[in-house]
């Protein structure tokens, strides 16, 4: 590779540049069109692409023929971790423009691809091309709500297993929906949205065939294996639920940012959370978060770890704690606010551990992890 190459300066006659061949390998394969597919019409002409480290490092240039339905290539490439892929970029083809290959089948994400280790000859690297196919549909605002004053910015995206497509639309001010339009190879997606908007009120929403839901789990799969029309939406509402973080009154204001993550979870093992800043020489800082209904908690966690303050604090009704068994649920069903939580002062224990006076100095290092537990005074039992 080049970005590995010597610069050499050359201000006179030089000798010694010696190089010595590389050994590569012959890696094979061939792009189909599906067999259920007639003959390709017309040439198809399509890039392959071998990506070292996922790096586009080699492009080798194939073509169905007309009245054919694959094409073979091949390729001399060093040793090292590829990933291998198609385009047809530019051309107006009934087949979806990029595929991956995978050890699965071919596929549309990058993320999804397999890596293949090239240390010897390399055969059976295989795609099949995939009919494109145009999903419409129409994403727009409740029936119960009045039409927006500002546009609404919807991303729509389809998922499926190794395959991937997205959309944007807008419904502009004073309207109530906007149409969108995807292209997307077959298979089975899950279509959803998400609004772009800072300051809405919209939860991600996912399309079934019993109305738009905000759970991927209840979403209906959306087979795709022609045109598709009518895979409508409408935006779902949630709750607004507005707090702050505080620093303690008796404490001066802070002289440096502080940044932390503010988290809510509905069962306390999986948190959301977005990041806010208490900036400097101020006292607080706001959030907000839009829920859908359900009981949550919620917590702050520093990201400065050089502040006085202890790292994580809960949100109680009795008032700030450490603890995670005292952090109150709160009852989302409606708009909710003064989820107020105040940075709790921290003391700084400091300590060091030696190994005995009669043992010899380690020969390694010795890494420990220490711990501190909090000592929990229970009420003495009332015996009658």
């Amino acid at each position: 590779m080049s970005d590995f190459a010597s610069l050499v300066v050359v201000n006179g006659d030089l000798s010694g540049l010696d190089m010595t061949l590389i050994k590569g390998h012959l890696v094979t394969g061939k792009i189909m069109i599906p067999e259920k597919d007639a003959l390709a019409s017309e040439n198809i002409s399509i890039l392959m692409i071998f990506s070292l480290d996922s790096r586009p490092l080699y492009g080798e240039s194939i073509t169905i023929q007309a009245g054919t339905r694959e094409a073979q290539y091949q390729r001399v490439i060093p040793e090292g971790n590829y990933t291998f892929s198609y385009s047809m970029d530019g051309q107006d083809t009934p087949y979806y423009t990029n595929g991956y290959y995978s050890t699965t089948g071919t596929v549309y994400m990058s993320g999804t691809a397999s890596s293949v280790i090239v240390k010897n000859d390399v055969d059976g690297i295989d795609m099949t091309l995939s009919k494109k196919h145009i999903v419409t549909g129409k994403i727009g605002i409740p029936e119960d709500e009045i039409t927006p004053i500002e546009d609404i910015v919807v991303t729509i995206n389809a998922s499926s297993s190794g395959k991937f497509g997205w959309s944007s639309a807008t419904i502009q001010a004073g309207t109530r929906e906007a149409q969108y339009q995807m292209v997307l190879p077959e298979g089975e997606y899950i279509i959803g949205y998400s609004v772009g908007n800072k300051d809405t009120q919209y939860l991600r929403g996912y399309y079934s065939t019993k109305g738009t839901v905000n759970m991927s789990v209840t979403a209906s799969l959306v087979d795709v294996n022609g045109d598709l029309s009518d895979i409508d939406m409408t935006l779902v509402k949630g709750h607004l639920v507005t707090g702050k973080i505080m620093i303690p009154e008796q404490n001066e204001l802070s002289t440096e940012n502080i940044s932390m993550v503010v988290y809510c979870s509905s069962d306390r093992e999986t948190w959301y959370g977005e990041t806010v800043i208490i900036q400097s020489g101020t006292r607080e800082v706001q959030f907000k978060r839009v829920l859908q209904d359900g009981i949550y908690t919620f917590k702050y966690s520093l990201n400065n770890q050089d502040t006085p303050y202890y790292s994580e604090g809960y949100y109680s009704t009795a008032g700030t704690t450490n603890i995670p068994n005292s952090a109150s649920w709160v009852v989302v069903n409606n708009d909710v606010s003064g989820i107020d939580m105040t940075l709790i002062k921290g003391h700084i224990v400091t300590g060091k551990i030696r190994i005995p006076e009669t043992d010899e100095a380690p020969l390694y290092d010795i890494t420990l992890f220490l711990f501190s537990r909090l000592k929990r005074v229970v009420p003495a039992a009332v015996v009658s």
